[in-house]
């Protein structure tokens, strides 16, 4: 995580923040760790704390980012101790490697994939 300081007369916070690491100018390198980086500022005036989120698509996905939302917003409420515990990096890892059978990636998407035939194609 890095903390930045904003300028008072630099315009709002969050259009500060954007600027300041705009996709376009500012990329993430994907040879070098970390593909994800937390940048948090308080805004000048309102004192309200920023957070911005900056991570390379390779890395997350629309369900990756609610769960990191949630959990932020679970230590926002004091609820962090709720969180389950970070699990080193290297578990996944091994996990991805060691591989799963074509039986288990059937059963978990028999499991959770959808079966209602409202969402089949209509034609005409």
């Amino acid at each position: 995580m890095l903390e930045v300081e904003l300028e008072d007369c630099d315009g709002p916070g969050s259009e500060q923040l954007k600027r300041r690491f705009d996709p376009r100018q500012d990329r993430i390198d994907l040879g070098r760790a970390p593909l994800l980086r937390i940048v948090i500022a308080r805004e000048p005036g309102s004192g309200r704390w920023l957070l911005l989120q900056l991570l390379h698509h390779l890395i997350g996905d629309h369900t990756t980012l609610e769960v990191m939302h949630a959990e932020v917003r679970a230590v926002l409420d004091g609820r962090g101790h709720e969180l389950a515990a970070p699990q080193p990096f290297r578990n996944l890892v091994a996990q991805a490697r060691l591989g799963v059978d074509a039986k288990a990636h059937e059963a978990f998407f028999q499991e959770h994939w959808p079966t209602s035939t409202s969402r089949r194609c209509r034609s005409g």
